[in-house]
């Protein structure tokens, strides 16, 4: 599965604040998880799995989909698994490296099975959409998924600010990269943000720097 990538706010139990940067925001709700999401697959291998994460990402109203090095995206297998989201493989931006899929984003969530040192809090998929209920309501969160046949460096996980995994069979744990997109669109789609208790400030976007000091190094 692949591997977690966004700033790291919630490191060590420490929750950080900036500066409200649009007076007129909302931050009685949480974040829409679906309506702020982007999805970012680094160097996804096969065409037909970016085809059918497309058609996963159309299930659940996401439209930003971000491809980091990936192979040939438009190629006929892609388009063929895309079915109906054909226009979202389209759309589909391509970036050289994670931090530049990551710029513009405020907040990413690196997708694991494996645990480290490094690696910091492990959520459970069940539990990462009342974590990002606790964010301010316009907050861009990206959620990045790795390698289908390696996942995420650890350089690349301590990029991020969370990392979640689905629990699965200790002999049998790895999923297939469309299978472990849809599983946490799902979850994040069926347990919509709860209200918050106070005020909140608007994150800023996300930069290296806060990421590796937030994880106290790279593995």
């Amino acid at each position: 599965m692949a591997e977690i990538s966004a700033l790291n706010i919630f490191h060590s139990g420490l929750a950080r604040s900036w500066p409200i940067d649009d007076p007129g925001a909302d931050f009685n709700q949480g974040p829409d998880p679906m309506q702020n999401l982007t999805i970012i697959l680094v160097e996804p291998q096969q065409p037909g799995n970016i085809g059918m994460v497309c058609r996963a990402l159309a299930n659940f109203g996401v439209s930003d989909l971000r491809l980091v090095n990936p192979c040939e995206h438009q190629h006929p297998e892609a388009r063929k698994f895309a079915v109906a989201a054909g226009q979202l493989l389209d759309g589909a931006r391509v970036f050289a490296t994670l931090p530049e899929a990551l710029a513009d984003l405020q907040l990413s969530v690196a997708t694991t099975r494996r645990q480290g040192r490094f690696r910091g809090e492990l959520l459970d998929s069940t539990e990462l959409s009342q974590r990002l209920a606790e964010l301010p309501s316009a907050t861009r969160i990206g959620l990045v998924f790795g390698r289908e046949d390696a996942g995420l460096t650890s350089e690349e996980v301590a990029a991020c600010s969370l990392a979640a995994t689905v629990a699965t069979s200790s002999e049998q744990g790895s999923l297939n990269l469309a299978q472990a997109v849809l599983l946490f669109l799902y979850e994040l789609s069926r347990q919509p943000p709860q209200p918050r208790r106070g005020p909140g400030s608007v994150l800023p976007p996300h930069n290296e720097d806060d990421s590796e000091l937030n994880h106290g190094g790279i593995d």
